[in-house]
């Protein structure tokens, strides 16, 4: 079933869920009943109720709590539909401050719900199949997570994206972190939020972008303008690659790779 799970970290607490989105006629549940109920195991169905009941319970006995939801979901390299649109919005209500969805493929729509940041889908880490990245026209980047929680709870938890190139066809099966110049790509061609969200920067590990979360969690909503964005797998102008090295310039004028 939903499970939750609470780790503390220094002076925050973690609680993180991982469940799938449960899929309709699914062929796995019918074969092999896939998904776990009060008698047998499996994979956790996700719930958006019962994830709630989890937040609601978890937030009155941890101090500092920051509530993760990691959903398998998706349409493999299509876009995100508007039933995972829903379900965002109603884990974010249910108190979630991040969203971070996987499964299919590539990177989909990054936007801010009542405070909850929803990534929809950071793409693959490692997937030991050729992949449609070029069939699909689709842009061969997936984006590795990292969190970082702080000595001070006052400042929010740190959430760092490091673009990586996942297409097997390209990297021999060897995933990597973007070079310099793969960086500028990525940032024009990956659905990463409104301009101004997510700050790009450099650190030891590779090119990425971040943003603290904020604490305590902003009650207004920061709209996305999906119509303004460029189709997936669309390149860049070279007008607007001239205008993303400029403006990135201070992080690649130091260390070239």
């Amino acid at each position: 079933m939903n499970c939750a799970v609470a780790v503390a970290r220094g002076s925050s607490d973690l609680a993180a869920n991982a469940s799938h989105f449960a899929r309709a006629n699914c062929v796995h549940e019918h074969d092999y009943h896939w998904y776990a109920n009060r008698h047998i195991a499996g994979i956790g169905k996700l719930d958006e109720a019962r994830i709630a009941e989890q937040i609601s319970a978890l937030r009155g006995s941890l101090p500092n709590p920051t509530f993760i939801v990691f959903p398998h979901w998706g349409v493999d390299y299509e876009g995100i539909t508007s039933k995972h649109r829903l379900t965002a919005a109603a884990l974010a209500d249910a108190g979630a401050d991040l969203i971070i969805g996987h499964g299919a493929h590539v990177v989909q729509d990054v936007e801010m719900i009542n405070g909850c940041l929803v990534i929809y889908n950071i793409g693959n880490f490692v997937w030991n199949t050729p992949g449609r990245f070029s069939k699909c026209g689709a842009p061969p980047y997936g984006l590795a997570a990292a969190l970082n929680f702080g000595s001070d709870p006052d400042k929010g938890v740190g959430l760092r994206l490091y673009p990586i190139v996942t297409d097997n066809a390209l990297t021999d099966f060897q995933n990597r972190l973007v070079t310099s110049v793969e960086f500028v790509d990525a940032l024009e061609v990956l659905p990463l939020g409104p301009h101004g969200l997510l700050r790009p920067t450099q650190d030891a590990t590779g090119f990425h972008v971040e943003l603290t979360l904020s604490r305590p969690r902003p009650s207004e909503e920061v709209a996305v303008d999906l119509d303004s964005r460029e189709a997936p797998g669309v390149m860049p102008s070279e007008a607007k690659l001239h205008a993303a090295s400029q403006r990135l310039a201070p992080l690649f004028s130091s260390n070239r790779r």
